[in-house]
């Protein structure tokens, strides 16, 4: 959840919330928040948490998870209230969906392409993540392809489906890039053993 996204709730939010309100009376009250915000960025706290796909993750880790976005202890704690309302001490996902009016769909479907996709580093949104992943793993189901040409091909496929300017480099084991990008279009992963450098340049 990344802070800039989110810091306008950090004013609207109001002060304090009932502990004990049934979490489908927040929906009514969160929802239209949520509406706002990137999805991408809750989907991808999820699977970043949920990753072995238990269907509910701990309050605590949730918890922690915002601690390492940055976000401040007063922010925290209201959302903690939001998502688990009767302090059971966990999360499942028919309440995270069901408070963010969002269908348990869309986090599966995040978390079956990207689930054999090592993250390494970038700023990369998740639906963006996502795009990049299939395009990538569709290049990689060619017949016959040469591993010589793989990053020439990702690059093609991904101007073809998204327009100029993108780069792609594969490296196998250690490696350093440099590089400069588009603001939210830097995304490095791993695919077995092979690491892809994508991100995108503004045509000029």
């Amino acid at each position: 959840l990344d802070p800039a996204a989110l810091s306008f709730i950090k004013i609207k939010m109001p002060r304090a919330l009932p502990k004990k309100t049934p979490h489908r009376s927040c929906t009514t009250r969160f929802c239209h928040f949520a509406l706002e915000l990137k999805m991408e960025a809750f989907k991808e706290a999820w699977v970043d948490i949920d990753s072995e796909q238990r269907g509910k993750i701990e309050t605590s880790e949730f918890v922690r998870y915002l601690q390492t976005k940055g976000h401040d202890d007063v922010f925290i704690d209201k959302w903690r209230q939001v998502f688990d309302a009767e302090d059971a001490g966990e999360i499942t996902m028919e309440t995270y969906c069901d408070v963010l009016d969002i269908r348990p769909e869309e986090l599966q479907s995040a978390k079956s392409l990207l689930n054999d996709v090592k993250y390494v580093s970038g700023d990369m949104p998740m639906d963006w993540q996502e795009k990049v992943v299939k395009v990538t793993k569709d290049v990689l189901a060619t017949p016959n392809l040469k591993l010589s040409d793989l990053s020439k091909q990702v690059k093609i496929a991904l101007d073809r489906a998204y327009g100029n300017l993108w780069h792609v480099m594969v490296a196998y084991g250690q490696f350093s890039c440099y590089f400069g990008f588009q603001p939210g279009f830097s995304y490095i992963f791993k695919i077995g053993k092979q690491v892809f450098i994508v991100f995108k340049t503004p045509q000029t």
